[in-house]
């Protein structure tokens, strides 16, 4: 997708559910929210930094097994009682004491005529807040979980384009119960395949260069920050990278002994993130 400013995203419905896993309790609602000015704006202001972050990966629905997209294929949004199943995300919440207890909030949204759905998974934050005593001219300080404000950046969320199903999101990795430490958003729920974000890919581009450098010492410092500069200029421009246009056109390796050391090296960076 192109570059968007954030008034092209107009919000449509809204539903929210609590899933607080860490309690036990699950909310779900029936009804939608009634959005007025200020409450779209928080919301849109959320969905365009996920769509706009280079921290967001696109994944691919696996369409046998998937069923959330199997949901989203027959989902009609006049179905005012939700917009996903949000009790499946709960009970994957559930198989971890690691996992944040969060409010899930449902919306569709369009830009460009095209209709998305957004779940904004707002993990809890502790702050604290005054309490005023009603039988006792006293006031108090107590903690209090609430939703992260407007400011702040979601580390967990789905964007979904429900034409041609294609999919954005942001994730974290957690511990389950049986020790596996997963990105449970993707491949337990939504059950797709996740590319790397383009940060990760810049970070993994930007350690092979300083090993290429490392063996060619000679090329100096001056070379080094020309093809940094150049690689930040794509990454800018396409918020990606080709790898293997980047290793013959900006890093130029030198033998193809060298540049079956750097093919494995990527391979196993990507492996463990």
């Amino acid at each position: 997708m192109e570059h968007i400013q954030k008034d092209d995203i107009i919000i449509r419905k809204g539903i929210l559910h609590i899933l607080d896993s860490h309690t036990g309790y699950l909310g779900l609602s029936s009804q939608l929210l009634e959005m007025g000015p200020d409450l779209m704006e928080f919301v849109r202001g959320h969905i365009f930094k996920i769509m706009e972050s280079d921290d967001a990966k696109r994944c691919q629905f696996n369409g046998s097994v998937s069923p959330v997209l199997s949901l989203l294929e027959s989902m009609e949004e006049s179905d005012d009682e939700s917009f996903i199943e949000a009790t499946r995300v709960f009970d994957i919440m559930c198989d971890s004491v690691t996992i944040p207890a969060a409010d899930l909030l449902c919306v569709t949204f369009q830009v460009q005529s095209v209709i998305h759905i957004a779940l904004l998974k707002m993990n809890y934050k502790v702050t604290y807040v005054h309490r005023e005593e009603e039988d006792a001219e006293a006031n108090d300080i107590v903690k209090q979980r609430v939703m992260p404000t407007d400011s702040a950046k979601l580390t967990e969320a789905v964007i979904i384009d429900l034409t041609e199903y294609k999919v954005r999101l942001v994730e974290k990795k957690y511990e389950m119960l049986n020790g596996d430490k997963i990105n449970y958003l993707s491949e337990r729920f939504l059950q797709c395949y996740a590319d790397l974000a383009p940060k990760k890919k810049f970070q993994i581009l930007n350690k092979v260069i300083n090993d290429i450098n490392n063996h060619y010492p000679e090329d100096g410092i001056a070379k080094r920050l020309d093809m940094k500069s150049r690689l930040r200029e794509e990454f800018t421009e396409n918020q990606a990278f080709k790898v293997n246009e980047n290793y013959l056109e900006i890093i130029k390796v030198r033998s193809r002994n060298l540049m079956r050391r750097l093919n494995d090296m990527i391979c196993n960076m990507i492996h463990l993130q």
